[in-house]
């Protein structure tokens, strides 16, 4: 993103159109190789860097650091640790049902929402006990991202809370999923109820 920039990192901040201010014809082209199944950065045109001066998390945003090729292998995946399985695993479940609940109208990304939440259903498990289990690591890299429909609370606790203390971003999704289902449950009801019905 910074490659032929004359503004410093936190004048790109998404705020205010401040991606503009960018000379996109320097970004260079981005090849994407997950190494985790969860971030869905492979599939992002931002990144979030914190800054540590104000323990403060940012968005740095510009079309352009949208990858132009993605290569998804699970042999990069295996054996990666339990606990950064399960974690990213449920950040992956967070950015799905983020996507499906959302009120914004978009079928599309809806039912890729459901089909990627079945994924996960279906292979977290065994790849969180065998960390050598292929097709479970691959179909996790297909299930890590939806964004279509943006972000929700998960994700916007998530952020605030891991600027100020620090901690492990994927494990504060999993640890707010409950809460935020929970507190948006009068809204979202009927729609986690077709969810469980499309996943039996």
């Amino acid at each position: 993103m910074l490659s032929g920039q004359k503004f410093a990192l936190w004048d790109f901040e998404d705020k205010n159109d401040n991606w503009k201010k960018a000379q996109s014809s320097s970004i260079p082209k981005i090849i994407a190789i997950p190494t985790t199944s969860g971030t869905g950065s492979e599939v992002g045109r931002a990144s979030v860097i914190t800054e540590e001066k104000k323990a403060l998390k940012r968005l740095i945003f510009h079309p352009n650091m949208l990858p132009t090729t993605v290569l998804l292998d699970p042999e990069l995946t295996i054996n990666l640790s339990p606990s950064l399985t399960e974690s990213n695993g449920m950040d992956a479940l967070s950015h799905n049902l983020e996507a499906f609940c959302s009120p914004a109208d978009h079928p599309m990304a809806r039912g890729i929402a459901v089909e990627r939440c079945r994924l996960i259903s279906e292979n977290l498990l065994n790849a969180y006990k065998n960390g050598g289990d292929i097709e479970a690591r691959g179909r996790m890299l297909i299930a890590s991202a939806s964004f279509q429909r943006g972000l929700g609370a998960m994700h916007a606790v998530a952020h605030s809370i891991g600027g100020l203390f620090d901690s492990h971003h994927s494990t504060l999704n999993a640890i707010l999923m409950p809460y935020v289902l929970e507190a948006n449950r009068h809204k979202i009801e009927k729609d986690i109820e077709y969810l469980s019905m499309c996943l039996d």
